[in-house]
């Protein structure tokens, strides 16, 4: 590696010498004719020349000092790891001694338990051989050869028998100590020689880490002197990059100039913008305007289809019903004694009964209050005219009883036949000529006045409640919503009603021409319950399943 350094030196010492020898402030090339022509440099040039000796210098230096990095990162790697080995030495060194220490005490332990069989085994030999003597001696002694001598000769030879067995008993567990004692010795030996490797290697990492110390000693000099010849050759370039930065900041101005200038035309056309946006809104808003008037013809051209399939109420034929009942009931009273009130109920004089139907050939058509609009005053009214009047009367009548259902305010709204009521309301709608758009807001309006003057009068039915009805049936239903409906039916057969109906004007004269239509929006709670209306009348299967659900 320090070979190959010196080189790399010696190599740019002579680029250097080279680039010096030949003059940078003139430039030789030959021309047409062949001869030498000899010109000045340029600055441009010039420092164009400089730039490049300087990108190369600085590349030459990026790359030592990445060869740097890279052995000082190697040089802390291999530190880590040396001391990572020599904690792990330690530790091993230290497990390894405790283990040897263990096998010492074994060792000796085994030896003093060796030492202890041995002087048993002596001494038991010593018995054995005392007691052979003994039994020697004691059957040489003895003269009795009978059956008991037998006996004790057979007890003899059962104690020599035992004591033989004792005896190869304990030279087994002898042999077996000292195979015992062989394998520690074997095993304190391999320990041994592991410890003198491990030993080996630690010095060798140590030899390793001194020579990486001292290469990195020698790199971190040599790049350091690379350095001080750079610095020195930035000194040079300075000046120059200076006059550089002068030409710039001329160039920035000129470019800040020009920038204000296209800031003044982008102003003009920020101004062009706006202009054509404000106008782009109004077209937008005229446009809105036009979809929502095109919304309100597709919604009246979707009700007049809708109501040329409509089907009459059920509330209509119960109301007929009620009205033939009643003249079943009165057949002798005369046509004259009827009367049309303003507001469209017809109101008996004496109060006695309700409408019948013959009261209703006085009734006029609810066609008779056709607009003068579309009716000349020589000339009848066209076929069209007359289908479009029909279905603007079926929507007036749709309207009306969707509002009155859903705020269940038919009892309260009608004492004779409902279409009736709104047949006069409509003849009323018609006079006033009110728009089509603001028909819903003043059926509202009606419809809330009536309400309250029903509510009026049921409140002055109370104190004639308690006379003539029972105590227990209508005295409940009096403080019940719908109390007012079924007063009139029980008090119809009554013999006050007459004075009573003389007071009472729910559909007079006063509450028509109080009456005034609001010139408000249609909420949209009402026009869902309208068209919820319309889908009822349409699919009454569908109604019935839904109130079964409920």
């Amino acid at each position: 590696m320090p070979v190959d350094n010196q080189t790399e030196l010696d190599a740019r010492d002579s680029d250097l010498k080279r680039l010096d020898s030949f003059p940078e402030d003139e430039e030789h090339y030959v021309g047409e004719d062949g001869h030498v022509v000899v010109t000045p440099v340029d600055d441009k040039t010039r420092i164009d020349k400089y730039r490049r000796l300087l990108a190369k210098r600085e590349c030459e230096v990026r790359q030592a000092a990445a060869y740097g990095l890279g052995l000082l990162e190697a040089n802390e790697k291999l530190q880590l790891d040396l001391t990572a080995l020599q904690i792990q030495l330690e530790c091993e060194v230290d497990e390894i001694t405790v283990e040897r220490d263990a096998f010492k005490r074994h060792n000796d332990h085994a030896l003093l338990e060796t030492e202890h069989w041995k002087r048993k085994h002596a001494r038991l030999e010593e018995q054995n051989n005392e007691l052979g003597l003994e039994f020697e001696q004691f059957v040489a002694q003895c003269t009795c050869r009978n059956a008991g001598g037998d006996l004790q000769q057979q007890y003899a030879n059962d104690i020599v028998r035992e004591l033989t067995t004792k005896v190869a008993e304990l030279e087994l567990a002898l042999t077996q100590m000292h195979a015992s004692e062989q394998a520690k010795e074997a095993t304190i030996t391999s320990l041994q020689s592991w410890k003198d490797h491990v030993e080996l290697e630690r010095q060798e990492s140590q030899e390793m880490s001194i020579l990486e110390t001292q290469r990195d000693q020698s790199l971190v000099l040599k790049l350091e002197e690379e350095n001080a010849k750079l610095r020195n050759a930035m000194q040079q370039l300075s000046g120059e990059m200076k006059q550089l930065e002068l030409d710039v900041s001329v160039a920035a101005q000129e470019h800040k100039q020009a920038q204000k200038e296209l800031q003044l035309r982008l102003d003009e056309l920020a101004e062009v913008r706006l202009e054509c946006s404000a106008k782009s809104e109004l077209l937008l808003t005229a446009e809105a305007k036009c979809s929502r008037l095109q919304r309100e013809l597709s919604l009246l051209e979707h009700v007049s289809y809708l109501s040329s399939f409509a089907v009459i109420d059920h509330d209509t034929e119960e109301d007929d019903e009620d009205d033939e009942e009643v003249v079943h009931h009165h057949p002798n009273k005369p046509k004259d004694q009827t009367s049309v009130s303003k507001g469209g109920d017809e109101v008996d004089p004496d109060g006695s009964h309700r409408p019948s139907m013959v009261a209703s050939d006085l009734m006029p058509s609810p066609f008779t209050a056709f607009p003068s609009t579309t009716k000349a005053p020589d000339a009848g009214v066209s076929a069209s005219d007359l289908e479009s009047h029909k279905k603007l009367h079926h929507y007036f009548h749709l309207t009306a009883q969707s509002i009155i259902h859903e705020n269940k305010l038919h009892d309260k709204c009608f004492r004779s036949s409902s279409r009736f009521t709104i047949d006069s309301w409509y003849r009323e709608i018609i006079a006033l000529d009110i728009p089509y758009l603001e028909w819903h807001a003043w059926l509202i309006s009606r419809i809330s006045q009536v309400a309250a003057s029903v509510q009026d009068e049921d409140k002055e039915y109370e104190p004639l409640l308690s006379i003539t009805a029972p105590k227990t049936g209508l005295r409940k239903q009096s403080q019940r919503h719908f109390s007012g409906f079924f007063l009139r039916k029980d008090l119809e057969n009554s013999p006050v009603s007459a004075s009573h109906d003389r007071r009472a004007h729910p559909f007079g004269s006063t509450a028509t021409e109080t009456a005034s239509p609001s010139n408000r929006l249609v909420p949209f709670s009402v026009a869902r319950a309208f068209f919820r209306f319309l889908r009822k009348r349409q699919d009454p299967e569908q109604d019935s399943s839904s109130e079964e659900q409920e």
